[in-house]
């Protein structure tokens, strides 16, 4: 009973965050809370959301919240920083909506990404529609090629200052790729220290991943223990053996779903402004891929990467839906 009511209350929160606004001529500082709520909708590495937010006069800073580092599995902060990138392109991109241009520059006294605002005619784009249309999944494709037209897409959306996107698509590269997915795999699920964060991070039932804003695990019936709790873990022993099925072709006469890699080419600005551009074009290419591919995916059922709000203001005012 508890645990449907939590049910409940969840599937509410994720309602009333994943949405667009009902209005888009705000004053200035209900549209930056606004805009804040469009920035923690961005993929983010792990679904940690490793973001604090401060709102200025004519600014907004997007800064990392060390509280939700992972040391273990991202040990020099460039996922942490890459995510902070996904959360700056979704401010970009919404403020357009408010009438307002976002120019982003990575601030390295306060350690983050500042976008001072000023005023510009209103522009809703196909990419800001598709915000809160975002998730992600694990679900296998079903089998058919992507375009050739997309896959110039995808490539496009992924490059940018110092980042290069490189995609495979011959079925040997895919199997090599694959096998050092499943040698990383393992090596991660026999290191102590992993297991013990991962642990710490994920949240087992629904009451966690609200008074978290976070996403619970194995919904949409997760187990009532905690994660700090002596669980076997048989999901995480699942992890050895990389999931392949979505890189696989569904049939032998069918060519192998596309797999990329990003990696950086210049690090003329410094690693972590490095990884934030790193992370922006990674926003973009996602987008383009959800507008632009016809293949089809499960339709989300609260098990993608869908959390409720989850952003802190430097005034330290936790805000909720």
């Amino acid at each position: 009973m508890a645990n449907s009511r939590d049910a409940a209350a969840y599937d509410a929160a994720v309602e009333a965050t994943w949405r667009h606004s009902g209005s888009f001529e705000l004053p200035l500082p209900v549209a930056q809370k606004d805009l804040v709520r469009y920035a923690t909708l961005a993929a983010n590495s792990h679904n940690i959301q490793p973001w604090r937010f401060r709102v200025a006069d004519r600014a907004i800073f997007v800064l990392p919240d060390s509280r939700r580092r992972l040391p273990s599995v991202d040990p020099d902060d460039h996922h942490l920083f890459a995510s902070l990138g996904c959360a700056t392109e979704n401010l970009v991109q919404a403020a357009a909506a408010f009438g307002l241009r976002a120019n982003a520059t990575f601030d390295a006294a306060a350690g983050g990404i500042r976008l001072d605002l000023e005023q510009a005619a209103p522009a809703r784009s196909q990419l800001f529609d598709a915000i809160p249309r975002r998730q992600s999944t694990r679900s296998i494709f079903d089998g058919r090629a992507v375009p050739a037209e997309h896959l110039r897409l995808l490539e496009a959306a992924g490059s940018d200052d110092g980042v290069k996107l490189l995609l495979f698509t011959e079925r040997k590269q895919i199997e090599d790729i694959l096998g050092y997915l499943i040698a990383g795999n393992s090596a991660q699920m026999d290191d102590a220290a992993f297991i013990a964060e991962l642990k710490s991070w994920l949240q087992f039932n629904y009451a966690e991943a609200l008074a978290t804003d976070d996403e619970p695990q194995n919904a949409p019936a997760p187990p009532p223990c905690r994660a700090g709790s002596d669980v076997s873990f048989s999901v995480l022993s699942s992890q050895r053996t990389a999931r392949t099925g979505p890189m696989r072709p569904s049939s032998g006469a069918r060519p192998a779903s596309p797999c990329s890699s990003r990696i950086r080419t210049s690090r003329p600005h410094g690693a972590r402004r490095g990884a934030v551009v790193s992370g922006s074009p990674c926003r973009r290419r996602r987008w383009v891929f959800g507008i632009a591919s016809s293949i089809s995916r499960s339709k989300f059922q609260r098990c993608g990467d869908r959390s409720p709000i989850s952003l802190e203001l430097e005034i330290d005012a936790r805000i909720s839906s």
